[in-house]
């Protein structure tokens, strides 16, 4: 399954895309990619199991100790934005 998540909120110079790989690989299965918008949003595109995508959609909403996360919404239009998914990896670009 994948997915394509806008978290907006305060989510950018808090260290969250580190944060968010370091869950990613604590639940593994999870590959894809997050990356800063010039909006102020995080973007992520992700593949994994649909259990496993829901557990990672929880702990992105609360993000590291300095996040504030206000919203996270269903966003197919950025997966163009991606190169394509490759297995083993869930990283920032």
């Amino acid at each position: 399954m994948d997915v394509c998540w806008k978290i907006s909120g305060r989510v950018q110079h808090v260290g969250y895309r580190r944060w968010a790989i370091n869950k990613a690989a604590q639940i593994g299965g999870i590959f894809g990619y997050i990356h800063n918008d010039v909006s102020g949003d995080v973007f992520i595109y992700a593949r994994g199991e649909e259990n496993s995508l829901n557990l990672f959609k929880s702990y992105c909403f609360v993000g590291p100790l300095f996040a504030r996360v206000d919203e996270i919404t269903e966003a197919p239009e950025i997966k163009n934005y991606f190169p394509p998914i490759k297995n083993g990896e869930f990283i920032k670009i």
